[in-house]
């Protein structure tokens, strides 16, 4: 009766059965198109589940496993970084794997996006648009948290440190691209933003 996931594309979750005290999830990301490949779909980011108290009342987290760190290999980073209304923060390092993390204050008109591939995650009114969907991310005491897994074909979401969870398939046009975030109106307190570029998961 509680949404779990608001992407595109997640479908047939599962969980692992020796994975000790932890619990963690993978989906089915049916409904992606890849021309000229010899396989049909693909595999979500793996995901430990958690159970938290909301004001809501009791939800689960999703956040990707930490394992997903083994391949960081580059980093940039900014910190107490201000941008108004018509203001862009861009990111030197170009690539097609992503992690990137912000938390950020926001005020009640703010309004901004990070651009990916010229695809933007658009934030507003305590919601986030992407690829057609939409889903609730309520500031907590002002401010949001946004986590965002760049692969070769997928992107995915997750907000307030995994009680919002968006799972979409995505084949850029481009092989390579950066990272930017521009705001649109009221202004962003930006506290942390790290990219984090990643190797291949198949060495």
């Amino acid at each position: 009766p509680i949404r779990g996931e608001y992407g595109a594309n997640f479908y047939a979750a599962q969980t692992w059965n020796n994975s000790g005290p932890r619990v963690i999830q993978i989906g089915w990301m049916n409904g992606g198109e890849y021309p000229d490949m010899p396989f049909n779909q693909q595999m979500s980011f793996p995901c430990d589940l958690s159970l938290h108290t909301t004001v809501s009342g009791v939800r689960l987290h999703r956040i990707p496993v930490k394992e997903i760190e083994s391949l960081y290999v580059e980093k940039e980073e900014f910190t107490r970084k201000t941008l108004q209304a018509g203001e862009e923060l861009s990111f030197g390092s170009s690539g097609d794997l992503f992690d990137i993390q912000m938390e950020a204050q926001v005020s009640p008109d703010t309004r901004f996006s990070i651009f990916i591939h010229d695809q933007a995650i658009l934030y507003y009114d305590g919601k986030v648009h992407f690829l057609g969907k939409s889903a609730p991310l309520i500031p907590v005491n002002g401010s949001i948290t946004l986590r965002v897994l760049v692969d070769r074909a997928s992107i995915e979401l997750f907000g307030n440190k995994g009680e919002l969870s968006m799972s979409s398939c995505f084949l850029p046009m481009e092989i390579s691209t950066n990272v930017r975030c521009y705001v649109e109106t009221g202004s962003l307190q930006i506290r942390d933003l790290i990219v984090h570029r990643l190797a291949s998961a198949w060495g």
